[in-house]
């Protein structure tokens, strides 16, 4: 009995020095994580510093061709954008322009009502995107929506009292377009009518054109490689888009572009506008540079075959891919001589290099002056939108 006894005793004692190990660890650890001020004991956030993402993160998804390390990411083409997942009541970026009167758009959260400009210069400075968001995961897109004369750079994200998250998956279905300043979103702000002039970049948004209305009809990712006044065999640039189309930048031949990196599914090309343009004016310096200087005179052949050539190329990177052949919705879809060289052309390419899922497609000639609006970019996207399910693409 006496051995039972002092075995009770050490029991008893054993029992009381648990609970004192249990209360220190309640008081040292467990009242930092409860708030004993209300009627029961509930879990407080744990405090978040800021958080510094720079360009080359893991946790941001960018779309369209931009070129990037981990200090700066530099966006040529229009509709170039970066995703962001995050947690935090305020999130800022470092942004700069090769322009003074550049812009970016931010969306917050998808909410494409509330998306705003963000205006950039050749300064780097910091912009504030978003602030006073509600707490939990939100969700940014910030697009580059200028020109491609007018270079984006974006430095890095900070998330105040917050962390960015696991970043954003890519969209299933993907696009591609190939056009000049209607794909690229020229004046698509400006009210119907002329062009405003010495209007700068004010009225561009390549997130109102119809290539990305498109795109967010059968939410599919998209990217837009258009250059203002390029075209197949002469625009009112000094390349045409044959000698581009590989580029992140058309104005550094340096810099290829890796075709493995983004395969679309459907291709949209649309070009010849200023073809047509330059041909019909032989006494402008655009005609010289493109045909008188270097020998050559506009004719059915040259730019059917010319177009030929571009759309072979295209296919031969994208063998399995639909690739729509548009014209429009300028005058140059108002007149049947294009739109019967890109008939042809397109007709041929079936024959000679059996291309199976090719077509044509000409856009309603919109019959007003000037660049496609807005309003008229939404007929040209249900346009396409429409041509695309019923060629059994997408539904």
């Amino acid at each position: 009995m006496k051995f039972k006894k002092n075995w009770l005793v050490s029991s008893t004692t054993n029992r009381y020095l648990l609970l004192v190990v249990l209360v220190f660890i309640v008081i040292c650890f467990g009242f930092k994580n409860f708030d004993t001020r209300s009627h029961g004991y509930s879990r407080i956030e744990v405090e978040l510093k800021d958080d510094n993402i720079n360009a080359g993160s893991k946790h941001i998804l960018y779309t369209g061709r931009v070129s990037y390390n981990d200090t700066v990411a530099t966006f040529v083409n229009a509709g170039t954008s970066i995703e962001l997942n995050f947690i935090g009541s305020k999130i800022s970026a470092e942004l700069k322009s090769s322009s003074l009167d550049s812009c970016f758009l931010i969306i917050i959260d998808n909410d494409f009502k509330k998306a705003r400009k963000i205006l950039t210069t050749p300064t780097k400075a910091t912009h504030v995107l978003a602030t006073g968001l509600k707490k939990g995961r939100h969700h940014l897109r910030l697009i580059k929506i200028m020109p491609n004369w007018v270079k984006g750079y974006f430095y890095k994200f900070n998330i105040t009292s917050g962390k960015a998250q696991k970043a954003p998956k890519p969209l299933y279905r993907k696009m591609e377009f190939y056009g000049d300043s209607q794909t690229e979103g020229s004046m698509v702000e400006a009210p119907i009518g002329p062009d405003p002039t010495n209007s700068g970049n004010t009225f561009y948004n390549s997130e109102l054109t119809y290539a990305a209305l498109t795109a967010k009809v059968f939410k599919a990712q998209y990217s837009n490689i258009s250059y203002s006044g390029v075209g197949l065999v002469a625009g009112y640039t000094n390349f045409t888009m044959n000698k581009v189309f590989d580029l992140y930048d058309p104005r550094n031949p340096g810099l290829k572009w890796d075709f493995a990196n983004y395969t679309p599914n459907v291709v949209v090309v649309n070009l010849f506008q200023n073809d047509q343009g330059i041909a019909g004016n032989p006494t402008s310096k655009q005609y010289d540079t493109h045909f008188t200087i270097i020998g050559l005179k506009p004719s059915d052949s040259l730019f059917i075959n010319r177009y030929k050539l571009f759309i072979n190329a295209l296919h031969e990177k994208y063998p399995n891919s639909h690739i729509i052949c548009a014209l429009g919705s300028m005058d140059a879809s108002a007149k049947p001589k294009w739109k019967g060289y890109l008939t042809t052309a397109v007709n041929e390419l079936k024959i000679e290099k059996g291309i199976k899922k090719i077509y044509p497609l000409f856009f309603p000639y919109k019959a007003t002056p000037g660049h496609p609006k807005k309003i008229e970019h939404q007929v040209m996207a249900d346009t396409l939108v429409s041509f695309i399910r019923q060629n059994g693409i997408w539904k």
